[in-house]
């Protein structure tokens, strides 16, 4: 029977590449210089990034996740932008060398095999993209386009499902054909808004409860069966 999704959309972060852990090393390095910079004595900090805030930031753009993380960690002489470009600056060093998840490559080699148009619709900016596939060329190679958090055709971040629809839009699909592969509670929200078929692959860290909402929910890419896709 011929399959009714004629399009996959991944999400990058945690979902193709393993980004996330050098993330919220990268995140804290930050933090952690303005503890230091602002000479902020230790029993008046707030701390760090941990699991539970790592949770319900992931899948945000930089625009809103700079302001949960100030918030919740009362950071009051940090600026959003200054946050950002302090964890960017941290990533170039780290991102080269980011790894993809397990079966990614694979994933991707087989849905271009089985026809799929296929594309990448990340919260990320264009520039940490940039660092992050430079290892990846022939995995990026098979995607039409890259669809990134800082294009300014995109209005709202995730869990809105805007950058899913610009998405499909450009690649000239329908979202009722199209397939969102997600790591995030957000993502997932974003993607069935869009009015797309979801596979949730969670991220550690993260209650299985959150993702109640997705099609479909693996554990891992690796060995990924195809099977569930309609």
């Amino acid at each position: 029977m011929e399959k009714t999704m004629k399009a996959i959309i991944y999400d990058l972060d945690g979902t193709l590449l393993d980004t996330e852990p050098l993330s919220t090393v990268a995140i804290n390095n930050v933090i952690t210089e303005y503890y230091a910079e602002h000479k902020i004595a230790e029993d008046e900090q707030r701390g760090l990034v941990d699991e539970a805030l790592k949770s319900r930031i992931i899948g945000m753009n930089d625009h809103d996740w700079s302001r949960v993380v100030i918030k919740e960690l009362a950071l009051a002489h940090m600026k959003p932008e200054a946050i950002v470009q302090g964890w960017l600056d941290h990533l170039k060093l780290l991102f080269p060398t980011v790894d993809a998840m397990p079966g990614a490559k694979c994933v991707v080699d087989a849905g271009r095999a089985m026809g799929f148009v296929q594309c990448i619709a990340t919260s990320s900016s264009a520039g940490s993209v940039a660092l992050k596939r430079q290892r990846h060329e022939d995995m990026f190679g098979m995607f039409r386009t890259i669809v990134t958090g800082d294009d300014p055709a995109i209005k709202r971040g995730k869990p809105a499902p805007d950058i899913f629809l610009l998405a499909a839009e450009r690649i000239g699909v329908a979202p009722e054909h199209c397939v969102v592969f997600e790591d995030s509670p957000f993502g997932v929200t974003a993607a069935k808004d869009a009015g797309m078929f979801a596979v949730a692959i969670p991220s550690a860290g993260i209650e299985l409860s959150r993702f109640e909402h997705a099609d479909v929910i693996v554990e891992s890419l690796k060995d990924f069966d195809w099977n569930v896709i309609p």
